[in-house]
C-alpha cells in the first residue's frame, strides 16, 4: 500500500513537474557533478588548460538534429547567454565536464545507434543532469538522464529501499533508449517534438500545438543550451580520455556475493571510506546488498575483492 501511495504521488508531481527548466539549471547541475566525481579529473584537464581553447560554435556540418533546432531558434543573444553560462566559472569546469563526457560517451553511441536514434541524443544528459550519476531532484527526476519515477516504474526499473537504477548509467540509458523509440514513433522521427515530450510529458504536449511547442520560452532555453554543447564539443579537439578511465578502474572489482550483505558494515570491515563506496555504486542507495541481485555490479576496492 505504502508503494502504491509513493508511486501515486510521485505522478502527481510528475504532472506538475513538466517545463521545469532554466539555464540556473544547467549551471548548478555542472556545478554538483562536480562536486563528489567517481574520479580525479584533475589529469585530465591540466594539459588543456595551458593550451588555447576554441569557444566558437560555427561548424561545417551541421547533423540533422542541429538543423531541426535552427529552425526555431534563431537567437543570437540567447546563445551568448548559454555560453556565458556555461564558462560562469572559468574554461576549467568545461574541461572538468567534457572529461567526465568523454568516459560515458561510448556507452550512449553503442546504445544509439543499436536503437536507431540520433547520435546527438548523447548530449542530452549534460543539459538534463550535467552528468550527474547521483542527480536527484525535487520533481521526482533521477540519474543522468533525468528519468521521472513514473517512467522509470513503466520501463521496468526497480526503485525501492535498496536501489534506484535510475542511477544505473547502463540500466538507465536502455531505459531513456526505450523511450525514445516510442516517441520516435509517435512523432514520425521529428526529433523535437521526441525531446520535447520527454521533457514536457505528453499532456502538455497533446494540449499544445507545434508552433506553440516549439516556441516555449523554457524549450527554446534548452534546445539552445543542448546546441551550444554539442557545437562546442564538436570544434574543440581533445584527446580521448577512455584509457585514463580504465586505468582508473584497474583499482576495482566486482564483488561476488553469495548472500545479503550490509554495505557499511562492508566498509567498516575492510576500513574503506563508505562515501567513496557509495560514489563507485550511485545506483545502490539502501545500506544492503541484497542476495539474488544481478543487474548491476557491486564495485569495491581491489583490497577487498582479493581477501
Amino acid at each position: 500500500m505504502l508503494k502504491w501511495s509513493c508511486f501515486l504521488f510521485a505522478t502527481a508531481m510528475w504532472f506538475c513537474a513538466q517545463g521545469q527548466f532554466a539555464l540556473t539549471d544547467i549551471d548548478q547541475s555542472w556545478d554538483a557533478s562536480l562536486q563528489s566525481p567517481h574520479y580525479d579529473v584533475a589529469p585530465l584537464t591540466k594539459e588543456y588548460l595551458s593550451s588555447e581553447m576554441k569557444l566558437s560554435t560555427s561548424i561545417e556540418m551541421e547533423s540533422d538534429f542541429e538543423k531541426q533546432i535552427n529552425t526555431v531558434l534563431l537567437d543570437d543573444a540567447l546563445e551568448n547567454e548559454v555560453i556565458q553560462t556555461l564558462f560562469r566559472q572559468n574554461q576549467k569546469r568545461y574541461l572538468e565536464i567534457m572529461a567526465h563526457f568523454d568516459l560515458y560517451a561510448p556507452l550512449f553511441l553503442k546504445h544509439l545507434e543499436s536503437n536507431n536514434l540520433p547520435e546527438d541524443f548523447k548530449y542530452l544528459p549534460l543539459v538534463l543532469s550535467g552528468l550527474n550519476e547521483h542527480y536527484n531532484n525535487q520533481y521526482a527526476q533521477a540519474g543522468i538522464w533525468a528519468i521521472f519515477y513514473p517512467t522509470a516504474v513503466e520501463y521496468g526499473l526497480r526503485i525501492d529501499g535498496n536501489y534506484d537504477e535510475r542511477l544505473h548509467p547502463d540500466l538507465s540509458t536502455q531505459c531513456f533508449m526505450d523511450v525514445m523509440r516510442g516517441l520516435q514513433k509517435k512523432h514520425d522521427n521529428n526529433q523535437l517534438l521526441m525531446v520535447a515530450e520527454y521533457l514536457k510529458g505528453s499532456r502538455w504536449i497533446q494540449s499544445r500545438s507545434q508552433d506553440e511547442i516549439l516556441n516555449d520560452p523554457e524549450l527554446k532555453q534548452f534546445f539552445c543550451a543542448l546546441k551550444v554543447v554539442a557545437r562546442l564539443d564538436k570544434n574543440f579537439e581533445r584527446q580521448d580520455q577512455l584509457f585514463h578511465w580504465i586505468d582508473g578502474l584497474q583499482t576495482w572489482q566486482s564483488l561476488p556475493l553469495r548472500d545479503s550483505i550490509s554495505i557499511p558494515l562492508l566498509a567498516k570491515t575492510f576500513k574503506v571510506d563508505i562515501d567513496l563506496i557509495k560514489n563507485m555504486n550511485p545506483s545502490y542507495t539502501g545500506n544492503w546488498i541484497t542476495k539474488g541481485y544481478s543487474r548491476s555490479v557491486f564495485l569495491v576496492p581491489n583490497q577487498i575483492s582479493q581477501t
